[in-house]
């Protein structure tokens, strides 16, 4: 069944984003011209074109998606919350009256490295203060003007940051990898009507489930000991790898980490964490 888009040949798309979400955009066209072009559906062009703000953004005559987002805002010098939801506002406001695009708004990540944390623990709990302040005004205006949410911190949330090897940055092949993932569902979740017939868009959609389901993401190093597990032999061309006994104890921490099975660092994170886990439950017994 071949089926053609009835309301018109060419879409466009205007983002205002950062480097790794303009990369993770680009997927996502990618992914959905496949998505498409598997399901018998005529793949007309998707034009991408990146602005430096929303106030260069034109909207003529055509088939306009329009992706920002909020990561944006965490630029330095950082400018005060109300200002930036003033700004926003007014800059919706006038896309909208252009022509009544469908926007997008990418949320940010709430994660910021353990190592900058420890190096500065008043900005980095700042930082993530900002952080949420954004992600709610990114639901504020999603209400007031019909923006659709591509939500990065609830889909990353799902999978860690250790897991992805970021940050609130969005760096790196594997969050990239995850964002497009993110993107390409939220267009499918949020409906191509004007775009694609809707028989066409569930097929794509069904066709994707099923295809994401089967991508492998890229890979990121790490090493033996984050993964819990040990080197036992020497041999420089067959590595054996072993677990490492699961610390029950305080003598379990120090004896991975005697027998060079844990590092210094991970060692002290764990009796962080031990020790917060105890006093939790023992807060719970009392109240």
């Amino acid at each position: 069944m071949n089926i053609r888009p009835d309301i018109g040949t060419h879409l466009r798309i205007d983002a205002v984003l950062t480097d790794g979400e303009r990369r993770a955009l680009l997927g996502a066209v990618e992914e959905l011209h496949q998505c498409i072009a598997a399901t018998g559906g005529d793949v007309f062009p998707i034009e991408v074109r990146f602005h430096s703000a929303l106030s260069a953004i034109k909207v003529d005559a055509g088939l306009v998606l329009i992706v920002t987002s909020l990561l944006l805002e965490l630029a330095e010098p950082e400018e005060p919350l109300a200002a930036i939801e003033a700004r926003l506002r007014i800059a919706f406001s006038a896309l909208i009256s252009e022509g009544g695009p469908a926007l997008f708004l990418c949320t940010v990540f709430r994660r910021i490295e353990p190592d900058t944390k420890a190096k500065d623990p008043a900005g980095a709990a700042a930082r993530m203060e900002r952080i949420r302040g954004l992600n709610l005004l990114a639901a504020e205006l999603s209400h007031d003007f019909d923006i659709n949410i591509i939500d990065l911190d609830r889909g990353f949330a799902h999978i860690g940051g250790r897991s992805l090897g970021t940050d609130f940055n969005l760096r790196g092949d594997v969050a990239v990898f995850a964002a497009k993932h993110v993107i390409t569902s939220t267009l499918f979740a949020a409906g191509l009507d004007d775009f694609y017939p809707r028989e066409l868009q569930d097929a794509a959609k069904t066709f994707y489930e099923q295809r994401r389901d089967s991508l492998a993401p890229p890979r990121i190093a790490l090493s033996a000991s984050t993964l819990h597990y040990a080197q036992v032999n020497e041999g420089p061309r067959l590595q054996i790898f072993v677990t490492n006994p699961a610390p029950r104890r305080l003598g379990d921490l120090w004896l991975n980490l005697k027998e060079g099975r844990a590092t210094a660092r991970e060692t002290l994170l764990a009796i962080v964490r031990a020790v917060r886990k105890r006093l939790r439950q023992r807060l719970n017994r009392i109240f």
